[in-house]
């Protein structure tokens, strides 16, 4: 309630103006089919329970693939292609078998393991979510890059021309999308951050690059099995093992219900504020604690603020920038004017009397 007190030297009026203010955040359905509405009821608990266990279940069952993944071409880069051995001219091929196991730890574990942080730690700061997802993509880029210095060490030493074929043609454009995604992300994402309408265009086109990155990695490291797959059962079993790792990860991906719940600021510090859409990353006040499996419920707040002045009649005092509370004292001084008219045409007509009482005016604007 915003309330004003309004005097002059001859009355005392006073104008009450009652604002309800009712603020909606938008969220997204528990069973993944968008976003709620104001007359919706909300994601139940229930659902939400169920879709957070089904999430864990697939992204434990996705990391558990690609660290399979990883395991199946370390045993056959030792059992059956010789072992490690960086840059021996004496044992050319242990420097060759750094770029299989690299490139799968890197695309299959680690980057993965970043595409699916946006999902299983979708209750967690975004800001903090974006800095692990950075991270792990820096770390999968250098083990990419030591993976490729090896087997191009490998093709001077045994004088194989470079990018002859498919599979290298594709790992250099992997090499310099991968490049400029991080890049571009970092400072376009995380530091210092573009402001809409760039940010929220580039969010777009940054998750559609790193899906088509992740097809592309999984499509070359195939290739690159196919090269080595005859007679080796091994190889052929990881190949069925990569298809299913990044069948369920699309899916993961894909699934409206287990994207990110939306995120509030102010959650923490008493406030309950939708994350303002025009700064930067850097600008927004980090929330100091978790929202929850109800965060992204519809939120309703009558807001109410309460203050006495006594001004000269016809003006008013601004109590703060608040625009429901301009609007409030705008009304009421628009009201007390029209009162204040009324009473002096009275007194005009009506001068044997005595002075005219103070009167009560209660306006109540509800939007």
């Amino acid at each position: 309630m915003a309330r004003s007190r309004f005097t002059d030297d001859d009355s005392a009026q006073r104008v009450d103006v009652r604002v309800k203010e009712t603020r909606t955040i938008r969220y997204r359905n528990g069973n993944g089919n968008g976003l709620g509405d104001d007359d919706s009821d909300g994601p139940s608990a229930n659902q939400d329970d169920y879709n957070q266990k089904t999430l864990i279940w697939w992204t434990a069952t996705a990391v558990t693939l690609g660290i399979i993944s990883f395991l199946m071409i370390l045993a056959w880069c030792i059992r059956y292609n010789g072992g490690y051995d960086w840059k021996n001219p004496n044992y050319i091929i242990g420097t060759l078998n750094f770029h299989p196991t690299f490139q799968i730890l890197a695309f299959l574990v680690i980057a993965g393991t970043s595409m699916l942080s946006h999902r299983f730690l979708r209750t967690v700061n975004k800001f903090y979510v974006k800095i692990i997802h950075a991270t792990l993509n820096i770390i999968a880029f250098i083990f990419i890059v030591v993976g490729v210095t090896g087997v191009f060490w490998y093709h001077d030493a045994h004088g194989i021309p470079h990018l002859q074929s498919v599979h290298s043609w594709l790992g250099l454009t992997l090499l310099l999308l991968i490049s400029l995604q991080w890049v571009i992300g970092l400072f376009g994402l995380l530091w210092p951050g573009f402001r809409d309408p760039l940010r929220g265009s580039y969010e777009s086109a940054h998750r559609f690059t790193g899906r088509c990155i992740f097809i592309l990695a999984i499509a070359e490291i195939l290739i690159g099995i196919n090269k080595v797959s005859s007679n080796h059962t091994i190889m052929n079993v990881l190949a069925l093992i990569v298809i299913l790792y990044a069948i369920l990860v699309g899916y993961i991906l894909s699934k409206n219900a287990y994207t990110r719940q939306a995120l509030m600021a102010g959650v923490g510090t008493g406030g309950y504020q939708p994350v303002s859409g025009t700064d930067t990353v850097f600008e927004r006040k980090l929330s100091s604690g978790s929202f929850g499996r109800r965060a992204a419920a519809k939120v309703e707040e009558d807001r109410y603020a309460t203050t006495t002045t006594s001004v000269p009649a016809g003006n008013y005092q601004s109590m703060n920038d608040d625009p429901a509370t301009k609007e409030a004292l705008s009304v009421g001084r628009d009201t007390l004017s029209r009162f204040t008219q009324r009473l002096e045409a009275k007194r005009n007509i009506d001068l044997t009397g005595p002075q005219a009482t103070t009167e009560v005016v209660t306006t109540t604007i509800t939007d």
